[in-house]
């Protein structure tokens, strides 16, 4: 993550996006830094495999405080400093899973959480990305429609779509994973 955070100029942050006071303190300390954040990219995500009638409460929870929750918790954080500096944008990554033809019995809870997300993402464009006139949702929504659209034949990606295709790159063999497991233990497990 620190190679991504210094190719991309960033600031490397780790926190568990299900715990909304983690977040907002996390967040809030690199405000009080005069850090301007100017854009956020919600791409955790969590799911389980299983039988719909063998999903137990717990996955259902976890499932939904990353991928809903944890979305919803960053946006609270950040989204009034973009208000403040009247510039920002946000990126909620959903699914193809999160429509009817992408959805899985078998990933019950990712699918479910993922329209969440999708719903969430419109909710927020409307209330606060409207004055700008400018929305990432549309772009999203249309690249998911055709990523599970039966006619391949006529699909074709905006420019906008487009451009962003392979905008960030991680290093070659980057294990997701064992990053994500190590800095867990850097921050939390100290």
């Amino acid at each position: 993550l620190q190679s991504i955070a210094r190719e991309l100029g960033a600031e490397k942050v780790v926190f568990d996006i299900g715990n909304q006071e983690q977040v907002l303190s996390s967040i809030n300390k690199l405000i009080e830094e005069s850090i301007h954040i100017n854009g956020l990219a919600n791409i955790a995500g969590i799911g389980y495999a299983s039988e719909p009638l063998d999903v137990k409460d717990e996955d259902w929870i976890n499932v939904f405080k990353t991928n809903v929750l944890g979305i919803m918790h960053t946006c609270q954080a950040v989204i009034p400093q973009m208000q403040k500096m009247k510039s920002g944008k946000i990126v909620n990554v959903a699914s193809v899973r999160a429509y009817a033809q992408g959805t899985l019995a078998s990933r019950l809870p990712y699918c479910v959480s993922k329209a969440s997300v999708v719903n969430m993402t419109v909710a927020l464009a409307k209330e606060y990305a409207h004055k700008k006139k400018r929305s990432l949702s549309e772009i999203i929504e249309n690249y998911l429609r055709a990523i599970v659209s039966k006619d391949k034949s006529k699909q074709e990606f905006s420019p906008a779509v487009k451009r962003l295709l392979g905008s960030v790159k991680p290093p070659k063999g980057f294990d997701y994973k064992k990053t994500l497991e190590e800095e867990i233990n850097l921050s939390f497990l100290k």
